[in-house]
């Protein structure tokens, strides 16, 4: 199951999240962006183990694409952090079987900063 962006306020700016859809076994990801003048990015696979990892892609504003890999199994996350760019940046979370494997199950969103 896919779910929709969603911005809450926070201190400092505004906070997306986008969800992956669910793998057969229940497993699933998802995608933190944190605006301000830091932008910051949270990648992480839940749910139930299926031997996938979440996979995510934020193409940031200049159209360059920063992917992040939870890839240690339920319960890891990546993350990173950059300089925030005015304009329109999607971002696509995935599921994957190892590096280089299709995507599958994905959700994407796009949003706008400031």
């Amino acid at each position: 199951m896919a779910f929709a962006p969603t911005p809450a306020y926070a201190d400092d700016g505004w906070t997306w999240i986008t969800y992956s859809g669910s793998s057969p076994r229940d497993g699933w990801g998802y995608s933190v962006v944190t605006t301000g003048s830091i932008m910051e990015q949270l990648t992480c696979d839940a749910g139930e183990k299926d031997g996938l990892r979440t996979v995510s892609q934020l193409t940031r504003p200049d159209g360059y694409v920063v992917t992040l890999h939870a890839a240690n199994g339920t319960g890891s996350c990546a993350e990173t952090s950059f300089y925030a760019q005015n304009g329109t940046y999607v971002l696509k979370v995935c599921l994957r079987d190892g590096a280089f494997g299709a995507d599958r199950h994905c959700d994407r969103n796009t949003f706008s900063y400031p």
